[in-house]
């Protein structure tokens, strides 16, 4: 277990409960994750979502993963949607492509039932060419994303 991530988890549960943020649900326990995930990543941790476009998730994101460009996963809630219970159990090993960057979401501002962007399509891996470009894409993006992080 690794308790400054978890407690990171613990930390956006309770600020997102703090802000009157709707936690319920796939949606609700994806903010969760992604709230954590954004922060762990501003960290220097290199924490995202995992792209899932099938079975339990909120507009192509799992709901309760934290993904390393690695191809890591971690489950990061129990019983996500209905009790988030937050926690840090290693799940394996995914497709790096499914690696998307976490996405910043001003809780202060935003209406509670906002929902997140839906995650891109990765390119087909079927050849060497796409893998180059999809990699160039997903750096662009966290360039972007280094670019926009408030600095503090």
């Amino acid at each position: 277990m690794h308790p400054s991530q978890q407690a990171q988890v613990e930390r956006a549960k309770q600020d997102l409960l703090n802000a009157g943020v709707d936690i319920s649900g796939p949606c609700g326990a994806w903010r969760i994750v992604n709230l954590a995930a954004w922060r762990l990543a501003h960290a220097g941790d290199g924490a995202g979502l995992l792209a899932k476009l099938d079975g339990n998730h909120c507009e192509g994101y799992a709901v309760d993963i934290i993904a390393y460009p690695d191809g890591v996963i971690y489950d990061v809630l129990i019983a996500s949607g209905e009790l988030n219970l937050p926690a840090w159990q290693e799940a394996g090993v995914v497709d790096p492509g499914r690696w998307r960057p976490a996405v910043f979401q001003d809780y202060d501002e935003a209406a509670p039932d906002s929902p997140p962007q839906p995650a891109p399509d990765p390119p087909p891996p079927s050849s060497v060419d796409a893998r180059i470009a999809a990699l160039e894409a997903r750096l662009a993006a966290i360039d972007r994303w280094i670019a926009q992080a408030p600095r503090g």
